[in-house]
């Protein structure tokens, strides 16, 4: 059973960055409903919009729901991303259940673009969260991510 295919493979639903005006309408519509959305797949039309419930659903959760908070992430915070992952991996909504204000898309993008090359800097494995073994610290430091993931393979493979 399950459900039908998403309307975006339907002709004519646009794609692509959304305009001031969508914004707008879809803030609108969900401000007169109290911010109760019964059907993110009927919400488009009932809102005059040309796009599909699903972009409709992301674009709220992560950018125009107004308690989403903007700004850097501090220090405190990033220190509780880095435990939380330790504990719990690449979980990241659940990750943001903890950090009031912030979007699972957004800590999961904080941590790939910023804490996972600071660990290897630190020379902290991101996934593991254990000391990298001297040899490949130098190779973490001196190179880029799938650069080091290599080179560390090749080392292994080359034996003692």
């Amino acid at each position: 059973m399950g459900r039908s295919p998403c309307c975006c493979h339907d002709a004519g639903v646009k794609k692509g960055p959304w305009t001031e005006e969508e914004d707008r309408a879809l803030v609108d519509h969900i401000q007169r409903h109290g911010g109760h959305v019964s059907s993110w797949r009927n919400l488009p039309k009932a809102a005059g919009l040309n796009r599909c419930g699903k972009s409709c659903r992301l674009r709220w959760t992560n950018y125009l729901r107004p308690d989403i908070k903007r700004g850097n992430f501090t220090d405190d915070e990033e220190r509780l991303i880095i435990g939380l992952h330790a504990q719990l991996g690449n979980r990241w909504s659940t990750i943001a259940t903890h950090l009031d204000g912030r979007t699972d898309n957004e800590i999961k993008n904080y941590w790939n673009t910023h804490i996972r090359k600071k660990l290897l800097r630190m020379g902290v494995d991101p996934v593991t969260h254990q000391r990298l073994p001297p040899d490949d610290l130098l190779l973490a430091v001196s190179a880029s991510p799938t650069t080091t993931i290599l080179s560390a393979a090749a080392s292994k493979l080359a034996g003692p």
